[in-house]
């Protein structure tokens, strides 16, 4: 057993620093529970490094190429944390993926080592409350279900969903929390986190013997699969049922009763996080970590998502950024407006009311509601002529007063009319249903004035108008978020914060100050910095190639397109397929596979396209097929892993900069334009080339993986910030020949299997 950190002597943490630094070793303990260990030096250096800042305190930024092993790299010193302090750690990630490796497969590696040392690590993973089916929702829609209304009606599929969710939930009894437990609610819609046992820096109470209050964390069902339970976690329902009708269940702040809810003691989400006081780490999501930070700053401190904690590990942080940014933001869709009404009429509809409401008030309502959802589509469709391409999906909104007072005077007095409803007898939760109709109601109308005067447009926030769409719905809305995050960031998080480390394989960009810009978009200037590079041997594993005819064309004229038509054959010829083609632009890219898909599968080489399936499907077939072409946007230019030869050159088409008439990227440019600053070297290169770097990790997966990277882009050649995103690549060979690519690919050491030799 260790010491406690705060304070901690000398010898303590030195003996915490050696424990950590003797892990990494060839023999070292991480050998003992990790099948297939291989020693990295910049593995062991990055845990020491993490240590050292979980110890001493302070922010650290680490760069971790691609092999390194950055989970296991924080993971230790993390663990070493809790076991000598009891102070909890809480870790943030952005892909599911990476959640489910560190609590399904890290977690319980390292956990093997501790409990030899007679030490309980316990850990979660944290998921927000919309993961969760509210039983007091389902029931009363259940209850409805066959009392349709004409604007949220039931279709005959929908009602056999329903009537099945039902029958698993009646047989998933779950054991009721006690009476008092740490999760106090207030008798509005949040579900705080109050009275904890935690101590406010977030360290665990201790037994009189001086040893943290650990407990089981395996208490609770955890899939249907495995216990016959279901618990209530949409990602655990093996019930297929759409978005839309999910929304209609799952649990939200807006119809939460807290202490008051019927349902309080058999609560799936309460029940989930019963277990969180006693958690030594928990895995959250960045969205989540963001809800929760904004949650506690608007209440205050009264409020909030998580338990307490002062230690904070961002992976996956050149994410963080903008997800901050869209969580602090608003959006109003004509969904959300349905969403309303449908609940409103069906409570107007409901044995209760409908004693006191007259069907001609009701149907009044109902006229009242249609025309407040028209009129919002009427305003959103106008405003979504703007859009000019599929490329962007949004237009900026600059002008004021574009919506109609009558729909904001509507809403208000739809407020009004549910309000009076309140005069009637009631039971306690038909009063909460009704309260929050109407503070629904008021909100609205709040913010649609809000985004009618465009306040701070320009200055601190940002306003526009989205094509979207959600579960196969038009999801259409008006849309708003801070310009910048940094002040906010400084003030209410690292501020508060007694360490935090933030990692990626993408936050450094050139040689000469590489953390600046991550470090200005978070607002960390005075946070320490660690750049490590990649275990993998690039200058032999891969090469780059700008093919020499390439500085013919001008990447923005048409002439481009049909240039690349041309070289994709050429390079799967010499690849035998296996290759990510990756565009900045879906028009671009239906072209040209448009113009080529017959060529290649004529030449036997399969091909797979974005927007033909989801990515998960696409991955499976590309894998499958071991010979195909894969043509993609966006979001396979990273967290695609692709090990061995089914993926052998990754084809960039183009360099990836931010569209400049992108609302968000128009209007930051804006900003630092009357600051003084050069946007394109602020903004939109140092973006280009973490994409870029994004991008080029597709390849090189393990230590055996060969391959190319094409760029197509000549401007990486020709123009003189070319250097700089040449310099954030790993170091490959670089070459101007495409037959370079197939020696590369190919190998006299590596059979070519194939009919289809370069």
């Amino acid at each position: 057993m260790f010491y406690n950190i705060p304070g901690m002597s000398v010898a303590a943490n030195e003996l915490s620093r050696q424990l950590i630094s003797e892990a990494f070793r060839e023999d070292g303990l991480l050998k003992s529970v990790i099948a297939g260990y291989e020693y990295r030096p910049e593995q062991a250096q990055m845990a020491e490094a993490v240590w050292q800042t979980l110890s001493d305190g302070g922010i650290l930024l680490v760069e971790a190429g691609t092999g390194v092993g950055k989970s296991m790299a924080y993971l230790l010193p993390a663990t070493v944390l809790a076991a000598s302090s009891g102070r909890r750690v809480v870790i943030s990630t952005y892909t599911v993926n990476l959640q489910e490796q560190l609590v399904s497969k890290d977690l319980p590696s390292l956990n093997k080592f501790w409990e030899k040392q007679g030490i309980a690590i316990n850990w979660d993973l944290v998921k927000g409350r919309g993961h969760y089916l509210c039983l007091r929702k389902f029931n009363r829609r259940y209850d409805q279900a066959l009392k349709q209304t004409d604007l949220f009606s039931y279709t005959k599929p929908e009602e056999d969903l329903i009537k099945e969710l039902k029958a698993l939930i009646d047989s998933s009894s779950v054991a009721a929390l006690p009476p008092a437990d740490p999760w106090s609610e207030p008798e509005d819609t949040y579900l705080a986190y109050e009275g904890s046992a935690t101590h406010p820096d977030g360290s665990f109470p201790r037994d009189p013997a001086g040893e943290a209050d650990t407990g089981p964390r395996d208490e609770l069902p955890t899939s249907t699969s495995t216990t016959g339970r279901w618990d209530g976690d949409v990602d655990k329902l093996e019930i297929k049922l759409p978005p839309g009708l999910w929304s209609e269940f799952s649990s939200d702040t807006e119809s939460c009763m807290g202490a008051k809810c019927p349902y309080r003691t058999r609560c799936f989400y309460r029940l989930a996080r019963s277990s969180l006081d006693k958690c030594h780490i928990l895995v959250v999501n960045h969205a989540l970590l963001v809800s929760d930070l904004r949650l506690r700053v608007e209440t205050n401190g009264n409020t909030r998502l998580l338990p307490a904690y002062d230690t904070l590990i961002i992976d996956e942080a050149h994410h963080f950024e903008p997800v901050v940014r869209e969580h602090l933001g608003a959006s109003i869709s004509s969904w959300r407006l349905k969403r309303l009404a449908g609940d409103t009429l069906r409570e107007a509809r409901s044995e209760s009311l409908a004693r006191f409401i007259g069907k001609k008030q009701v149907d009044s309502l109902k006229d009242t509601l249609e025309g407040a959802i028209n009129s919002l589509e009427t305003i959103l469709d106008s405003l979504l002529r703007q859009v000019k391409s599929r490329e962007s999906e949004k237009a900026r909104l600059t002008q004021r007063a574009f919506i109609d007072e009558k729909l904001v005077n509507a809403l208000r007095e739809v407020a009004a009319t549910v309000n009076t409803w309140l005069n009637y007898d009631l039971t306690q939760e038909e009063r909460f249903e009704v309260s929050s109709l109407r503070r629904r109601f008021t909100e609205l109308a709040n913010e649609l004035d809000e985004f009618n005067s465009l306040e701070g447009d320009g200055v601190d926030t940002v306003y526009w108008v989205e094509r979207a769409s959600a579960g196969g719905t038009r999801a259409d809305a008006l849309r708003s978020c801070p310009l910048e995050v940094a002040d906010y960031l400084e003030e209410n998080l690292w501020s508060e914060l007694r360490s935090a480390v933030l990692t990626s394989a993408t936050l450094t960009v050139g040689k000469m100050k590489p953390f600046d810009y991550v470090k200005s978009a978070l607002g960390l200037e005075s946070a320490g910095e660690l750049k490590l590079g990649s275990p993998f041997q690039y200058e032999e594993q891969a090469c780059l190639c700008v093919p020499e005819d390439s500085r013919c064309y001008d990447p923005n004229s048409p002439d481009f397109l049909e240039y690349v038509a041309r070289v994709i054959p050429q390079i799967a010829d010499l690849t035998l397929g296996r290759c990510f083609v990756l565009f900045t632009s879906y028009k671009a890219m239906d072209r040209v596979v448009q113009s080529i898909k017959d060529t290649l599968e004529a030449k036997g080489f399969p091909v797979l396209k974005q927007g033909d399936g989801s990515r998960e499907a696409l991955l499976s077939e590309f894998k499958r097929l071991g010979n195909a072409v894969l043509f993609g946007v966006d979001s396979f230019w990273e967290g695609v892993d692709v090990p061995g030869d089914a993926l052998s050159c990754v084809v960039v088409v183009k360099l990836p900069f931010s569209v400049p008439d992108d609302p968000v990227v128009q209007a930051r440019s804006e900003l630092w334009e009357s600051q003084g600053r050069n946007p394109f070297r602020s903004y939109f290169l140092p973006k280009a080339a973490l994409k870029l770097k994004q991008g080029f990790g597709r390849l090189i997966r393990t230590k055996t993986d060969r391959g190319a990277v094409v760029i197509l882009d000549p401007r990486i050649a020709t123009r003189d910030y070319g250097k700089l995103l040449l310099e954030s690549l790993p170091p490959a060979r670089i070459t101007t020949e495409l037959e370079d690519i197939a020696r590369a690919v190919n190998p006299p050491s590596r059979p070519v299997t194939s009919d289809h030799r370069p």
